[in-house]
């Protein structure tokens, strides 16, 4: 709220994580969502959508990236991230530029910096338009 967000949408596969979530009462809309389904069903589109720490070899799928397009305005933006493990995967990586590549995002910024500094795990944050 204090960078000037004021309407947010949570979702999880996990009701019990919705519930957490909940209780910090800043979100609008919780929704249980299987992020590896294309099956969403909003009824509405975001100007950001926001996916830190789920799309990897272990959780969401690349092809998350290619959901997410149904729900995203006009020049909005889509922020992830992908830990060391991701980006070691090959084959996931390729899956990842296609969909970039396919669906004609651009990269308005891609950083790589500390994810969990406890066990030394680092990440790349990208920053994709529509």
């Amino acid at each position: 709220m204090s960078k000037g967000f004021v309407k947010i949408d949570g979702t999880d596969f996990s009701s019990k994580m919705l519930e957490k979530a909940a209780v910090k009462k800043i979100y609008q809309e919780l929704f249980v969502i299987d992020l590896n389904t294309d099956n969403y069903n909003l009824n509405k589109k975001y100007d950001i959508i926001c996916a830190a720490g789920v799309i990897s070899p272990n959780h969401a799928k690349p092809e998350t990236i290619n959901y997410f397009q149904k729900y995203l305005k006009m020049k909005g933006l889509i922020v992830f991230s992908l830990n060391d493990h991701a980006v070691e995967d090959a084959n996931f990586m390729k899956k990842i530029k296609f969909f970039i590549k396919n669906n004609k995002l651009k990269i308005i910024e891609k950083k790589y910096g500390d994810h969990l500094t406890k066990i030394q795990l680092r990440s790349w944050i990208y920053v994709l338009q529509k």
